[in-house]
């Protein structure tokens, strides 16, 4: 479908009025050198494997975001799924491409032939297999995936963090599941510094993300969370040392936080939907405000870290690079085939490529949602919603 400047523009005059939609559908849809001898081995390891299982996607060494050394992994798979609604984007250590199916409740894994196996879920909402194969786990939702420097998937499951570890075993890290706020109560910071991170309640739905060290953070709607070795939450303070003057923005740090993302040098990058604002927080705890996301028509921007710790987002017909005092376009996504396309996950994969999907058909602007690839200026539909799924979206 091809709109035009004049449709374009009452479609997002008119976004603030569809902002809780968009933000649900983002939630779901939301919802990361071996010598010659080494690499032999490896190899041979590796067809040894696929010989006797035939149900491993085998990741080979390669260096981390970071310059951790990380080692092979095997994320055990299930039976052939079809993919019908795309969510958060996670590329592995050896460049698979894992997706979020919310509808589905499962984590897939794209395979190189195009089709999609099942990583984890049964495909039954709910919470179970902790110490299990992923695969035979219950899930609910997922979203927000990212790996670990050691290959190990992290993820968000309605209210914790789970992980699948490089042996395909499925265990809650944080979180009680408890995902909204009591009835009266105003929404405000609820973990306290140093609480037991399988205790805390996180009301929302976390973002998570990895910085130097393999330290894993945490932003709550409230709460900026550092996890501990000692399985404890820190809360990291912060300071507002400047501010935009849009109206409309947030008054504080503090209010509506969403994604999260951690650059080379250890300092935080948060969005916020209240005011789709983008800030800055140094190891200091000094927050800027660096740029005010509305691009997107109204969309939360979904941040991510490249392999080499830079920061990006996802800013509607565009992805931005963000730099604490700014955000500078790198890459449009106007148009794919000719038809609007509205980024709203993203990853970066191997040798430049970067996977990119958009809101799922009949919510945003298409029919039908997709999944693509952009690598040296071309870009490649790699999947399309099925027209049932996407008649589903629309009821």
């Amino acid at each position: 479908m091809i709109i035009t400047p004049t449709e374009q523009d009452t479609i997002l005059g008119d976004a603030e009025s569809v902002e809780l939609l968009i933000r649900e559908a983002r939630r779901k849809a939301r919802r990361r050198r071996l010598v010659i001898g080494s690499i032999i081995f490896t190899a041979l390891i590796a067809v040894l494997l696929a010989i006797v299982g035939g149900h491993g996607l085998i990741s080979s060494t390669r260096p981390t975001n970071y310059g951790t050394q990380s080692r092979t992994t095997i994320l055990s798979t299930g039976r052939t799924a079809i993919l019908k609604v795309a969510g958060s984007l996670a590329v592995g250590p050896s460049g698979v491409l894992y997706v979020a199916a919310p509808d589905e409740h499962r984590i897939l894994a794209r395979l190189p032939d195009g089709k999609f196996k099942v990583v984890a879920g049964t495909g039954i909402a709910g919470y179970s297999g902790n110490g299990e194969k992923a695969i035979v786990a219950e899930l609910s939702d997922p979203i927000d995936l990212t790996f670990n420097s050691i290959g190990d998937l992290y993820f968000v499951d309605s209210g914790r963090v789970r992980v699948i570890k490089n042996d395909g075993v499925i265990e809650t890290i944080a979180g009680n599941g408890s995902t909204s706020w009591p009835p009266g109560s105003h929404p405000a910071a609820t973990v306290v510094d140093g609480a037991r991170a399988l205790s805390a309640s996180f009301r929302s739905d976390p973002s998570i993300a990895f910085g130097p060290g393999g330290v894993l953070y945490i932003a709550t709607a409230t709460q900026l969370l550092r996890m501990t070795r000692e399985g404890q939450l820190d809360t990291i303070r912060t300071h507002r040392v400047s501010f935009g003057k849009i109206v409309g923005l947030p008054t504080s740090l503090d209010e509506g936080l969403d994604t999260l993302a951690v650059a080379k040098d250890g300092s935080l990058y948060v969005s916020g939907f209240n005011g789709w604002a983008i800030w800055h927080v140094a190891p200091n705890g000094a927050a800027t405000y660096v740029g005010y996301d509305r691009g997107s028509g109204g969309t939360i921007p979904d941040l991510v870290s490249d392999p080499h710790g830079a920061v990006y987002a996802a800013n509607g017909g565009a992805i931005v690079r963000v730099t604490p005092t700014g955000l500078a376009p790198v890459d449009k996504l106007v148009k794919v085939d000719g038809k609007y396309f509205w980024a709203t996950n993203f990853a970066f994969g191997p040798h430049g490529t970067l996977y990119v999907d958009e809101l799922p058909g009949n919510v945003g602007f298409e029919p039908r949602q997709e999944l693509v690839s952009l690598r040296g200026g071309r870009t490649r539909v790699l999947w399309t919603e099925p027209k049932s799924a996407a008649a589903r979206q629309s009821q």
